[in-house]
């Protein structure tokens, strides 16, 4: 309960805790090794704690991410240690709510971030549940990818989302809708996820069964992309033909 309490203090950081990456990660990959090894010994009022805590974890990897401007070599060290201690392994409680929760804690970094997340950026934070979408070995947790991260960012979190057509002036705009478009990454180009994802279909080590699911994917996006009549314009005019002419022949 005391590690709780502090991981919910705003003080509580990271960042100011721990000095260079490679101490921070040290410090991820001992927490999720211990919670992982601990986890068949957890009785069910203390799941939700637990819960609470990897929750925290997770807020504090991705802010650290960001304080170092989405370094590529940071973000690859991070997820890393998380594939190696958690998403490669069961207990599978503890690698689905990792799942549940990513995107929404990326989101919520996102909002406060002073270098916001480009589509670059973003497919590099999570690149180890792209390999869970291709490479699971039970179904049910590349299912739960698919839902939690492809799916969720589509609906909840893209410039595409009906979240992202709230207008602050609106008479009956409520509390949760403003907090809803303030999650919205107006950077990320929602074509270059789309063409990401049909990549990832045909790749050939992703497992035959989960190719189908993929393109199902692929094909929701340009769809949502063209029923919306929007996406965030990229400063590559040569990037931007590419992935227009991607969707247009969908």
């Amino acid at each position: 309960e005391e590690g709780e309490d502090d991981f919910n203090d705003g003080n509580s950081s990271l960042v100011k805790h721990c000095r260079g990456a490679h101490l921070v990660s040290l410090y991820i990959r001992t927490f999720f090794r211990t919670v992982r090894r601990e986890w068949a010994n957890m009785d069910k009022y203390r799941v939700d704690k637990f819960y609470t805590i990897l929750r925290q974890v997770m807020s504090q990897m991705y802010k650290y991410m960001a304080a170092r401007h989405w370094n590529l070599g940071i973000i690859r060290l991070f997820n890393d240690t998380m594939y190696e201690e958690v998403l490669a392994h069961t207990p599978n409680g503890i690698r689905y709510h990792l799942i549940d929760i990513a995107i929404e804690e990326v989101a919520k970094v996102n909002k406060d971030s002073s270098l916001p997340l480009t589509e670059a950026t973003l497919l590099d934070c999570l690149e180890p549940f792209f390999a869970l979408a291709q490479l699971a070995e039970e179904q049910i947790v590349h299912d739960r990818v698919m839902e939690k991260i492809f799916t969720n960012f589509l609906d909840e979190f893209s410039i595409v989302s009906q979240n992202y057509d709230v207008k602050a002036n609106q008479a009956d705009i409520t509390v949760d809708e403003i907090e809803k478009k303030e999650l919205i990454m107006d950077q990320v180009h929602v074509g270059t996820v789309a063409k990401f994802i049909f990549e990832l279909a045909s790749d050939t080590e992703t497992q035959d069964r989960y190719r189908s699911d993929l393109y199902d994917m692929h094909k929701l996006y340009v769809r949502r992309i063209k029923e919306m009549k929007r996406d965030v314009i990229l400063d590559d005019d040569e990037t931007n033909k590419e992935v227009d002419d991607h969707v247009d022949v969908i």
